[in-house]
């Protein structure tokens, strides 16, 4: 298979677009295997053609050079936005600076929130994490849940990515149609929202809980949990379908991963995220780590995306002011 040099630009393209099949960080360079356009057919003709696959290179140092600042996608969180009553206002009035991968427009997420505004105010709730994560677990609980409220408040708590938000997270999953058992059978759109809320709030202890749910899943929900364990579990190497093969969905195949979770201490999980295949989980890293910490806070503030070492850079800066 001929090797494709890749821009930064279509890098990120593949990686956003979940498109590698295989993935190696390597200390100079990724390689992988991706689902990439044909070159040779464009319009219709492109459409009905089945995507190829290619083998994409690209060194670290082109990605440190690639615009960081005009992509949303890596928009740091802004700090001013740390209160949750007035990140809330912001999505009421239509300013908040979303960063990519929501669910609905701006204005149906403006709707949504003012719906769940109004049950705060009904049960008498000031607006904050506690009440919010409360909240996504009463609405799971009514007679007739509200999917969209379901799917939106699940966006917010990844958003937000505090660990304390794993538990609502799980009750939507352990209510949705991917568990056969399951008290509610909640639309596959609100499962996948509560998916991809873990992999942001990347909290190593809904490891076990969903390594316990797997055999219970049908195969769909097996392989959800699987994607799950593979983003928060993967480093140099994507432990994907294409490597693991019919492994992937078996918990046995797993059952390494689920005992160092129950195992390991936190700081080494940190350490552990350090050295994570995917930005995002070396951001938080990034945030987390003690600043006693600092030969890994040094090497992530060489990292190849500008975000994860304008972080840590600035972390350890601070520590020296």
């Amino acid at each position: 298979m001929e090797e494709l040099r890749a821009p930064p630009s279509l890098f990120w393209e593949l990686y956003f677009g979940n498109r590698f099949s295989m993935l190696t960080r390597g200390a100079a360079r990724y390689v992988g295997v991706a689902a990439i356009g044909d070159a040779s057919a464009d319009g219709p003709a492109a459409l009905l053609r089945e995507p190829r696959e290619g083998r994409i290179a690209i060194d670290l140092i082109t990605l440190r050079d690639y615009d960081y600042s005009a992509d949303p996608r890596f928009r740091l969180h802004d700090p001013g936005l740390d209160d949750p009553s007035l990140a809330f206002a912001k999505i009421l009035d239509k300013s908040y600076p979303y960063r990519g991968g929501v669910p609905f427009g701006i204005d149906r997420m403006a709707e949504l929130f003012a719906q769940v505004r109004n049950n705060l105010r009904a049960l008498a709730i000031p607006t904050g994490e506690a009440a919010l994560e409360s909240m996504l677990m009463w609405l799971v609980d009514m007679d007739e849940p509200p999917t969209q409220q379901i799917v939106a408040l699940s966006w917010w708590l990844g958003e937000r990515g505090h660990r304390s938000s794993t538990g609502a997270l799980l009750k939507v999953l352990r209510n949705s149609s991917y568990v056969p058992y399951a008290r509610r059978v909640l639309p596959v759109s609100t499962a996948m929202a509560a998916f991809a809320a873990l992999w942001k709030v990347n909290d190593k202890r809904v490891v076990p809980e969903l390594f316990a749910l797997m055999p219970h899943c049908e195969s769909s929900g097996r392989r959800h949990i699987a994607a799950l364990f593979e983003r928060i579990g993967s480093r140099e190497e994507l432990r994907s379908q294409a490597l693991l093969g019919d492994d992937y969905t078996d918990p046995a195949q797993w059952a390494p991963f689920v005992n160092a979770c129950l195992e390991w201490p936190e700081l080494d999980w940190q350490r552990f995220d350090a050295q994570s295949l995917f930005w995002e989980i070396r951001l938080s890293a990034a945030l987390r780590l003690p600043l006693k910490e600092r030969a890994t806070l040094r090497q992530l503030a060489a990292d190849e995306v500008e975000t994860v070492r304008t972080t840590a850079a600035r972390r350890l800066e601070n520590e020296l002011s």
